[in-house]
């Protein structure tokens, strides 16, 4: 998969993202993946203009900072933290503070990693408890949670 700027300063031989609100994502053929010679016309693009991140961490919270520089809307679910008492799981704002947690710290982050503070609007937070069905609305989902194989199973 090549992602592409069609900055010209940005460009390169594999394809473009368009910075407006979609992305565009290319596929290699095999054959293009194989022979450096092949033509353009091997390419398969898709418009992406919804992106879920699931797992909120530093990677995945960047990823989604990226998006939302490109003018593309994400979703960034996490965990709802293991501790909250019966009262605060009933609080929406509790059940997503992991989330909201690195929505913030992206709106602190130096260097920025939001070329405009209004970008982090395009990022909509949640918790895997209430939102994972959302995932089925991106066009693109994005995995960084934790490195751990049996977490990443039960989340699949």
């Amino acid at each position: 998969m090549f992602i592409h700027y069609n900055e010209p300063s940005l460009m390169s031989k594999t394809g473009f993202i368009e910075l407006a609100p979609l992305v565009t994502l290319e596929f290699a053929s095999d054959k293009m993946r194989t022979s450096p010679s092949a033509s353009f016309s091997s390419f398969m693009a898709i418009q992406i203009s919804k992106v879920a991140v699931l797992g909120a961490g530093t990677m995945g919270s960047r990823i989604a900072a990226h998006f939302a520089n490109a003018g593309v809307p994400s979703y960034l679910l996490d965990i709802v933290p293991p501790k909250l008492s019966e009262a605060d799981r009933q609080s929406r704002a509790k059940r997503d503070a992991v989330a909201a947690g690195a929505l913030d710290k992206l709106r602190k982050a130096r260097p920025a990693a939001l070329m405009h503070s209004r970008n982090a609007a395009l990022i909509s937070i949640g918790n895997f408890d209430d939102d994972l069905p959302r995932v089925a609305e991106a066009d693109l989902i994005v995995e960084a949670i934790v490195e751990r194989l049996d977490i990443k199973q039960a989340l699949f």
